[in-house]
């Protein structure tokens, strides 16, 4: 299933939910759903609704892995239902409601998809998908820690550096080096922007100096939530592999 799909600013989710039923890469994941047995289906939806923590991507994959067994099938299964749980958690309803929403928009507009088996892959979706509480929980944690500033996707700190010609432009007389710091963001609407900063070499210096100090206060924040026992989901703020205990 293609990101793209899931991002449609502040549409409505009905909206959403009909551009899902008639995407071909959408049905050709979720189709794989049908396809579990009912044993192993009720099997995968007590595993995940016994997960008391919080249902990352990660944690999401070994339940999987553990109930279908490891293959490329059980790899796209959790891939789609972590995707859809995000859909889902994040709509302008319950999750049930915008489950139920999706079923009905792929019961009357998916093509190759009859109303039987439309009506059987849309309780499947909310079973896996929207019922669980660890995804609400995952996904709470995941707005908190997105809830203020733009989203960085990429930085970069570029040094050259600019020739000084003489006056007629026919030799380079000497050189001045450039250093610039330039960020691609989303702002909050999710258009994409960039800003392009010079910088000094003192201040290079102390943006070095920042970022370490950064780093060790991270540390000694995962090292107090560890000694409390306090629970630190893995969102896109964290690079853990999984939650600190």
């Amino acid at each position: 299933m293609a990101r793209q799909l899931f991002s449609i600013g502040g549409a409505p989710f009905s909206f959403l939910a009909e551009g899902l039923a008639r995407n071909e890469a959408f049905l050709s994941d979720v189709k794989l759903i049908l396809q579990i047995d009912d044993e192993d289906l009720d099997r995968l939806h007590d595993a995940l609704s016994q997960e008391e923590s919080f249902l990352d991507q990660g944690t999401l994959s070994k339940i999987v892995e553990n109930t279908l067994e490891a293959s490329e099938s059980s790899s796209r299964i959790s891939a789609t239902i972590w995707q859809l749980s995000q859909v889902l958690h994040n709509a302008d309803e319950q999750p049930e409601a915008a489950a139920a929403q999706l079923k009905e928009a792929i019961v009357k507009s998916s093509s190759g998809i009859s109303e039987t088996e439309g009506r059987k892959l849309g309780e499947r979706l909310e079973k896996l998908a929207a019922r669980p509480t660890g995804f609400a929980r995952q996904s709470k944690a995941q707005r908190l820690s997105e809830a203020t500033g733009a989203e960085l996707e990429d930085l970069q700190i570029i040094s050259d550096i600019r020739p000084v010609f003489n006056e007629d432009r026919s030799a380079i007389e000497a050189a001045v080096p450039v250093t610039t710091l330039r960020l691609d963001i989303v702002e909050s609407a999710g258009s994409p922007s960039t800003i392009e900063v010079r910088l000094t070499e003192q201040q290079v210096a102390d943006l070095l100096m920042k970022a370490e100090c950064a780093k060790t206060k991270i540390a000694v924040i995962k090292k107090t939530l560890r000694d409390k026992s306090i629970v630190m989901p893995v969102t896109t703020a964290t690079i853990d592999t999984g939650p600190v205990q």
